[in-house]
């Protein structure tokens, strides 16, 4: 008997579904296949920080891979894969490169759109032994030599120079900083079109950082002013998030009713105050632990755990508003 899951197929279908997207979504804009030039071609003067980012992250996959398949981790390699396509390249890389794919100047569309296409490439080849069919299709679509199938490719190897750990470390702050905001604007019920002013108390080579990727912060999550200094003062009314030892905090004044905020945070507190002690019981009764199954305890126990993040981060949301 071979283990099957479903659930496996549709993980694998959702997979190669988002690679298609991000294909199909590349070609739509690409007006003349001449002017896709290949990495080496490429004006590096016009990389922005998220091209070296991108491009520093491919060459770890391409060493992690590589070095898994040498030992027979299989697994090892296509879970690498996975992670880095489905999260670095088509949920930060190509929306961080829409701007420029949209953008009216031409020489940075162009750079943006061949950066977008060598990892796309580089992508199929290192996926091609697991998905052979999809990764040929789109192959097709991308290669000026129709009759090159992408078997007879070169495999990828690791371009040592093109790692870039300090940009790495740059952009994943850019990047918790934006998740942040997202999960604070879900949080309030805050819509994710309205604009929110970043007020950012730090040091100045974290702060810098900040300003330096202002844009991105704009297009991304609508922050229409960026104010950072090392003693700034915190608004009244503000929302506080802290990222690797930054205080950024948001004023909501503008932005939710406050007084139907409160009420509404005070309610769902006293919502998981009383899942937290119906659980608590649970966990806390020695015949309960004693005789239910192991499994049945650490649910219990795990459910707690979940309220009780929960209800600590009302709490936090709570505070700020009152403070």
């Amino acid at each position: 008997d071979v283990l099957f899951s479903v659930d496996r197929l549709e993980q694998g279908r959702n997979f190669m579904n988002k690679l298609w997207n991000c294909s199909r979504f590349l070609l739509m804009n690409i007006e003349n296949s001449k002017s896709i030039k290949n990495i080496e071609n490429i004006n590096q003067n016009l990389f922005e920080t998220i091209d070296i980012w991108i491009l520093s992250k491919l060459n770890k996959t391409v060493s992690e891979v590589n070095k898994y398949l040498e030992s027979y981790k299989l697994n090892e390699a296509v879970k690498t894969m996975y992670n880095f396509i489905w999260k670095d390249y088509c949920d930060w890389y190509i929306e961080f490169a829409k701007i420029r794919i949209y953008g009216s100047n031409e020489d940075e569309r162009e750079c943006v759109i061949s950066t977008s296409v060598h990892v796309l490439k580089t992508i199929l080849k290192l996926l091609h032994p697991y998905a052979p069919f999809i990764t040929e299709e789109i192959w097709g679509y991308f290669n000026s030599e129709k009759s090159n199938f992408i078997v007879n490719t070169k495999w990828p190897s690791e371009d040592k120079e093109m790692i870039n750990s300090k940009t790495e470390k740059e952009m994943s702050f850019v990047m918790s900083i934006i998740t942040a905001i997202r999960n604070m604007k879900s949080e309030l019920n805050i819509s994710p079109k309205k604009e929110v002013h970043l007020v950012c108390r730090g040091n100045n080579s974290q702060t810098s950082i900040i300003l330096n990727n202002e844009k991105y912060f704009n297009n991304l999550v609508k922050v229409n002013k960026v104010s950072c200094a090392e003693k700034i003062e915190k608004p009244e009314k503000s929302s506080t998030l802290v990222i690797e030892g930054v205080e950024i905090f948001i004023p909501l004044a503008n932005l939710i009713n406050i007084d139907k905020e409160i009420i509404r945070l005070q309610d769902k507190m006293k919502d998981y105050e009383g899942r937290m002690n119906s659980v608590k019981k649970k966990i806390d009764n020695e015949n309960f632990v004693k005789r239910a199954p192991k499994q049945i305890v650490q649910h219990e126990k795990d459910k707690y755990i979940d309220y009780k993040n929960n209800f600590d981060k009302l709490k936090n949301n709570l505070d700020n508003l009152l403070s």
